[in-house]
């Protein structure tokens, strides 16, 4: 494909990042290139009702009526997300987070300098000691390549038309994900409500959330069929003398799909507490507050002699219900929202021992449970693997668009003579 072959001669730029540039293109620093204006104060409240968009660094944060740049036009973040590129082929107002580069302050082509731009990685060295910043003059100070105007164009018309095909791609990769998720919730959903068998006789739950239910299973409380057990709380002031200090887990080391165990604490516990607030393969935990609340897994014996805080509740069965079923149960209430709609909600949510005890549950047989489970297992772990390929296929598109963009920018590439 023409559109991959290189440049007829090229020479050593000088520059190490950069490498050999074609013999006509220059180097330059950014000094040379364009000049960064500061973005003016306009807080919030002093922003009138208009068209205009109002950029900070990371992006629009508003309207006004006014505009305090030409167009086209870059914003690059100053304070905050410092070194972010945004393009506007609008005039807008870039506000005193930021810095702008418009038709006023340089003649190269700004489309051009919105794909080179991120190559110089202005947001990976803050400059500040306070809030994270971007100085202009170590942005100056960094090299650009730099070919004819006219070619600039040229190049900015590729990557445009190129990155929007790979976009649309992408695009369509995520939207299968979503459907992954909607997929995953409905089959979750409806084998812990409807079943398996679909010609099983229904009958009518009592509870309007869940509708209609197979007429040979219960609908009970959460405490009926399983110990909750709230952990050890946390306390400096109380930890006892003599205590043994041992592991334990918290909300942030659980996760849907398994514990993280690279980030254990340790606090002493007595002897009874060490009774009270042990792990047990199989055990469930489910996380009491904060913005994971609800979150569970179940714990697999990683590490002996561990125990757990009370930013966990731990969940063991009486012998009816498998603790598989309970997570899944779990899971699907956590997707439809039920659990965050039940918590209380005054600072964090709290899924508190007591909430999790009175959560009204559907109760098959313990056989029929049994397979529910064990049939969901499979399903996901399906799940799983599709999506994980489809998200590898969405990296290597995004690896795939970055190199392109830095293979033409750089001059490694040669697009002048047009693209399918």
């Amino acid at each position: 494909m023409t559109y991959l072959a290189s440049y007829p001669s090229a020479r050593d730029s000088g520059i190490s990042w950069l490498g050999q540039i074609p013999t006509h293109w220059k180097a330059k620093r950014v000094k040379f290139v364009a000049r960064f204006a500061y973005g003016d104060s306009l807080a919030a409240e002093n922003r009138e009702d208009g068209e205009i968009p109002v950029f900070g660094s990371n992006g629009i944060v508003g309207t006004h009526t006014k505009a305090n740049t030409k167009s086209p036009c870059l914003i690059i973040g100053r304070k905050g997300s410092y070194g972010k590129v945004n393009y506007s082929d609008t005039p807008c107002f870039a506000i005193d987070t930021t810095y702008f580069v418009d038709p006023q302050t340089t003649k190269d082509d700004i489309r051009f300098l919105f794909y080179a731009f991120p190559l110089l990685k202005l947001d990976e060295s803050s400059q500040d000691t306070g809030v994270p910043g971007l100085s202009r003059e170590f942005a100056y100070n960094h090299w650009l390549p730099v070919p004819p105007r006219s070619e600039q164009r040229t190049i900015a018309t590729f990557l445009d038309r190129q990155t929007a095909k790979i976009d649309t791609l992408i695009a369509k990769k995520q939207h299968l994900l979503e459907l992954l998720a909607e997929q995953r919730s409905a089959i979750i959903g409806h084998a812990l409500t409807k079943g398996l068998n679909p010609t099983v006789k229904m009958k009518d739950s009592g509870v309007v959330w869940l509708g209609q239910v197979p007429s040979h299973w219960e609908i009970d409380l959460t405490k009926r069929h399983f110990n909750i057990e709230l952990g050890k709380m946390l306390d400096s002031s109380k930890q006892p003398e003599n205590g043994f200090l041992k592991p334990y887990l918290r909300a942030a080391n659980i996760y849907w799909e398994g514990v993280w165990l690279d980030d254990i604490n340790e606090m002493k516990f007595t002897k009874q507490q060490l009774m009270r607030y042990s792990l047990q393969k199989g055990d469930l935990l489910v996380t009491e507050g904060g913005v994971t609340v609800g979150r569970s897994t179940i714990w697999q014996g990683e590490m002996e002699d561990i125990y757990y805080q009370n930013s966990i509740n731990r969940a063991r069965p009486k012998g009816t219900l498998p603790v598989k079923y309970l997570y899944y149960w779990l899971y699907a209430l956590k997707l439809n929202g039920y659990i965050d709609n039940a918590v209380s909600k005054a600072t964090f949510g709290h899924l508190t021992k007591d909430k999790l005890e009175l959560l009204p549950m559907t109760v098959p047989p313990k056989p029929e449970a049994e397979i529910i489970a064990n049939y969901l297992d499979a399903k996901l772990v399906y799940l799983a693997r599709v999506e994980e390929k489809i998200k590898g296929v969405v990296g290597q598109l995004r690896e795939y668009r970055s190199a392109l963009i830095t293979s033409v920018v750089t001059g490694k590439i040669d697009v002048r003579g047009g693209v399918d």
